[in-house]
């Protein structure tokens, strides 16, 4: 079972590859968070100030850039690059919150981090956060096809 990593210690490329992933997708979550159709949605569920969500999105890739370093991962900007091309496709927030919370649970179970660690309660609680999401919103719109 692996520990963090010290900065000086790279973490293996398939954690790598699994941190690359949730950032292309928390970066893509942050652009359709400012889409007109999802901010009806948002008002539609009672959020007043629906330019928030995008606002939390983009503070939630800030600390997911830091507990990515904090794990010894470096992320590539090329490869972050290459990710958001092969993901970015016009989808609603519901969508992309999908594939965070799988994104979040892919590194849960595939980094190695002692269960009792603060990575990997940030990691596991950021999970529930965006299930939760999805569950409000599925109220609303129904269930992603």
């Amino acid at each position: 079972m692996r520990t963090a990593a010290s900065p000086r210690e790279a973490a293996p490329p398939q954690v790598c590859a699994l941190w690359t992933d949730l950032l292309a997708r928390l970066s893509l979550a942050a652009v359709a968070s400012r889409q007109a159709q999802t901010h009806l949605q948002l008002h539609a569920l009672g959020l007043r100030r629906t330019g928030t969500v995008a606002n939390i999105l983009v503070r939630e890739l800030a600390a997911a850039q830091r507990m990515a370093a904090s794990a010894g991962v470096q992320v590539q900007p090329l490869a972050l690059q290459r990710r958001v091309g092969e993901l970015a496709q016009p989808e609603a927030l519901l969508g992309h919150l999908h594939g965070l919370a799988a994104a979040y649970q892919r590194i849960e179970q595939g980094s190695g981090l002692p269960p009792d660690g603060p990575l990997l309660r940030w990691l596991a609680g950021r999970q529930r956060v965006h299930r939760v999401q999805i569950e409000a919103i599925e109220q609303l719109t129904g269930p992603l096809q």
